[in-house]
């Protein structure tokens, strides 16, 4: 890593940071008094970086030409390795006709699997391994799969929505169209063979096949929402069978993709006239100024339904994925099938004179030999919550290529020098087969696992139960082989459905909860998304089961369709409103079998599970989704909505307030870390005004709310307590329509009281570059520096170990800054690194290259770390909004052969 070059508006010098983004390539947005093309964009890049002494080249990645967002994103490819990101955004800010500029980002597929150190902690939802690396012939797969003809639909998550009886009404999404942004898709998979897909756009290499082999998720979301296939196998059919579909592949055989690519697919959707974007993908929970957050909701304000993914970060609140926390947007929560569905593939086991069948779930990757037999080999060490040593494998057969290791799916294993590591690529053994615990319930589901092995041929689980029996088998026999079907047209394959009496239709323990950073409700509703049966590739059987607020997404945007098709007339808010005003609030469940009975908070579930018979047939529109009143120093006297009444005859409103679970931030007063999911059924109160009105046909009314009193917590001041609840209207009469609700949300102290530093995470650090590591430092150490600025990299320290400090925020900051302090004077003596809410501090790193402003030595001495962060809804003109921490001190020294500007010696403190 090299120091950075002098620029003309920003100073140079600064300390590094250390982040995992895309460094080198950036957004912009065009002002109005400009429409560069792509060559003149880079054009006017290159020429200012070179004005500002950088030597860079800049090359495009895209170009966004809609009217809500113009502007592009382009690489930028500096000589000197030293250019900070920062630096180079600054000066491209400075650019003429560039209204703002943020670095690339990156964003992941919400998909809930396990990940496990050393077994399956790479890419979600794709493999570059074994089968995968080419496409399969269908053809024979198609001959011989059962057609199990359902005429009616019967998919429980239908059921359970009102999904089914739309269907039965021929409400289907005809006429709507409906864009897919997402990985790859097998659009050649039986289940989509009638989907009807117009357009397909590759931004991984600009062509119009967006057709991959090494990944499951794009599938199995567009099956959610528009599966429609010849054979109708299993029930399975999208939301939305009817519509017309846009498919843009944004990520190649890798799990993540970039903002840009993103962007550059909602634009062009949306240029092309799609009513709906169903987008699977996101970030971490950040501030709405975001490159990928503006144009979202741009888009949805412009007319564009929006369906984002709430997030898999919880249990627990401050979880959320961005962009789902923007203005306007609807992020999506999940809540677990009713009926778990368990689809599995065949297998037979033998050892000594027994044997027997076996069910296993097909993984990633999936290659395994045609009608083979496999010798089954297990670690001799017992299983452990935790990483253990490799085991002896002296037991293992000298012929590796016919060996599949079983082992429970979370051992993880170390290396001697306590790294992790995985034990089948160490050991050679080319197949897996990982089973669940001995208490997997109903709620966990099947076990789909990709295993990220790079030498990993092929994958299975099991359950538990046959685990044990192929243990026994083993333990009894001294040897075991298993059989196991490599394709689905020798597969036996099965669909069994488990009732789901533990945690059917209430919220998916993995599910994000909110607030938004400014204290926003979030999510907007749920939708099913644990346990989701719905298409996969070919080459994994057609079929899968899998989670995530990645299957809950797409089950809504099925849902806007459907009311799009019956309200043409609704726009975007219409929608999200009317979905959220209609759906039904679920009691609480704890993730660990128990149900209260009372509601789930609100900041987990929004409005509640989605309740599509309800939004499309409503005579009923709220002006709005959810009512925020924000933490005690922000909280508005009162909140208003209107009733609009869209029916034929005045209807009369009766308006009531029920209260959800309350809870607390903090897990302690002038804690660090948040609570612990514990939640109490206490509410507030509220005042509505008025509790009853008529509405003529047509017509608006206004109701006001206020909290007369916060849940009676008694930490609440100290621990910043959370409350919540629900405004139903019920018009009367109403029998299964028109029986609404409108969430709310609050805190009960200043979010103030939080802190934006975590000081018992962050601390003073020794970087070391080679190893790109951080360590503890001791108070007081010494460094001592060679330098010469005339070199790239100014100083150069013993073992590459370079002063630094690790920061850690409790919550994201809308201004954080980093300065280097004379620890005697307490003077700033390299100006600081300054985070905004446009680009956050993303990293945790930051160190001293052995320069400041234009490459001035800082003189021998003792400096300290200030860090400056602005607490959340802070006022940065309040210096009590603000928290201040220095880390211990540290004495920088100089060699003698140090090389200074010729006006300079080695300076002194």
């Amino acid at each position: 890593m090299k120091s950075f070059a002098k620029q003309a508006a920003f100073a140079a010098c600064l300390p590094w940071l250390v982040v995992a983004d895309y460094n080198d390539a950036f957004v912009v947005e065009f002002d109005a008094s400009v429409q560069l093309s792509p060559a003149d964009l880079i054009s006017r890049t290159q020429a200012t970086l070179a004005a500002s002494g950088l030597d860079c080249t800049a090359s495009s990645r895209y170009h966004f030409t809609h009217a809500v967002f113009q502007g592009g994103s382009f690489n930028v490819d500096c000589t000197n390795n030293g250019v900070s990101q920062k630096a180079v955004l600054s000066t491209i800010q400075s650019i003429d006709g560039i209204q703002k500029a943020w670095p690339v980002t990156s964003a992941a597929p919400a998909v809930h699997m396990p990940r496990i150190p050393g077994i399956s902690d790479g890419d979600w939802g794709t493999s570059t391994h074994g089968s995968m690396s080419s496409k399969r012939d269908l053809s024979q797969v198609l001959a011989l799969q059962v057609r199990d003809n359902i005429a009616a639909d019967t998919l429980p998550t239908h059921v359970d929505t009102g999904v089914s009886k739309l269907h039965a009404s021929n409400i289907t999404g005809k006429g709507i169209r409906v864009a897919v942004i997402d990985s790859g898709f097998d659009v050649d998979t039986p289940g989509l063979s009638k989907t009807n897909i117009v357009y397909a756009h590759d931004m991984t290499d600009g062509d119009n096949d967006v057709r991959d082999n090494c990944s499951f998720h794009g599938t199995h979301v567009l099956g959610i929402v528009g599966a429609k296939g010849d054979e109708g196998r299993f029930g399975v059919v999208g939301v939305a069978p009817d519509a017309t579909y846009e498919l843009y592949r944004i990520t190649g055989c890798t799990s993540g993709t970039t903002d840009d690519a993103i962007i550059n697919s909602f634009l062009e959707a949306a240029e092309r006239g799609v009513n709906v974007i169903s987008c699977s993908y996101g970030g971490a929970l950040t501030f709405p100024e975001d490159p990928w957050s503006i144009v979202a909701t741009r888009l949805f304000n412009n007319g564009t339904y929006i369906s984002l993914v709430a997030g898999n970060g919880g249990p627990g609140i401050f979880t959320g994925a961005s962009p789902g926390g923007a203005d306007a947007i609807a992020a999506v929560g999940s809540t677990d099938n009713s009926q778990t569905p368990y689809y599995n593939w065949g297998g037979n086991w033998t050892a000594g004179g027994e044997g027997g069948s076996l069910r296993f779930v097909p993984g990633m990757p999936f290659d395994f030999p045609s009608n083979e037999g496999l010798t089954v080999w297990t670690s001799d060490t017992p299983n452990t919550n935790g990483c253990q040593l490799l085991p002896d494998k002296s037991s293992l057969p000298a012929d590796l290529s016919k060996v599949i290791f079983l082992s429970q799916f979370d051992q993880c294993w170390m290396a001697a020098d306590n790294s992790t590591v995985s034990l089948t690529k160490e050991f050679g053994i080319p197949y897996v087969m990982y089973y669940s615990w001995s208490n997997y319930t109903v709620s966990e589901g099947p076990l789909f696992l990709k295993v990220s092995a790079a030498n990993q041929k092929g994958s299975v689980t099991v359950d538990y139960e046959t685990a044990k029996q192929l243990l026994d088998a083993k333990a009894k026999h001294g040897s075991v082989q298993v059989v196991l079907a490599n394709e689905v047209s020798v597969a036996d394959v099965s669909l069994t459905y488990k009732a789901n009496n533990r945690s059917g239709l209430m919220s998916s323990v993995f599910t994000s909860w909110g607030p938004t950073l400014r204290a926003g409700s979030m999510p907007a509703f749920h939708a099913p998304g644990g346990n989701i049966l719905s298409t996969f590739p070919g080459w994994l059987g057609g079929y899968g089961v899998v989670s995530g607020t990645s299957q809950a997404a797409p089950f809504v945007a099925g849902i806007a369709a459907l009311v799009k098709q019956q309200h043409p007339d609704y726009s975007s808010e219409d929608i999200r409103n009317v979905i959220a005003a209609t759906s039904r609030p679920v009691k609480w469940y704890d993730g660990k079998g128990n149900t209260g009975d009372f509601l789930a908070p609100v900041l987990q579930q929004g409005s509640g599970l989605v309740d599509a018979w309800g939004a499309v047939h409503s005579t009923t529109l709220l002006s709005a989704s959810a009512l925020s009143f924000n933490d005690t120093a922000n909280r508005p006297k009162e909140l208003t909505f209107t009733i609009k009444n869209t029916g034929l005859k005045t209807t009369t409103y009766d308006l009531s307030h029920v209260g959800a679970s309350s809870g607390y931030v903090l897990e302690k007063v002038d804690s660090y870390q948040l609570t612990e999911v514990v939640v109490y059924p206490v509410y507030a109160e509220v005042s509505i005004n008025p509790t009853t009105l008529s509405v003529e046909p047509g017509k608006t009314a206004t109701v006001s709310v206020s909290v007369s009193k916060e849940p009676a917590l008694s930490e609440a001041s100290t621990r910043v307590s959370y409350f919540g609840g629900y405004i139903n209207i019920e018009a009367k009469g109403a029998t299964d329509i028109n029986k609404l609700s409108l969430p709310y949300t609050g805190f009960g102290a200043p979010l103030t009281t939080l802190h934006s530093i975590n000081r018992e995470k962050s601390y003073l650090s020794s970087y070391n570059v080679t190893a790109g590591k951080a360590s503890h430092a001791e108070p007081g150490r010494v460094y001592t520096c060679t330098l010469n600025i005339t070199a790239d990299i100014p100083a150069s320290f013993p073992g590459n170990e370079f002063p630094g400090i690790e920061v850690f925020l409790f919550l994201q900051s809308r201004n954080m800054s980093i300065h280097m302090v004379d620890a005697k004077t307490g003077k700033v003596v390299v100006n600081s690194y300054q985070s905004t809410s446009e680009v956050p501090w993303n990293g945790s790193t930051w160190y001293w290259d052995g320069s400041d402003d234009n490459k001035a030595p800082v003189p021998a001495g003792t400096y300290t770390w200030r860090v400056k962060a602005l607490k959340m809804l802070g006022d940065a003109a309040k210096e009590e909004d603000w928290e201040t921490w220095e880390a211990g001190t540290w004495v920088l020294e100089y060699t003698a052969d140090s090389i200074f500007p010729s006006s300079s010696t080695v300076p002194k403190s």
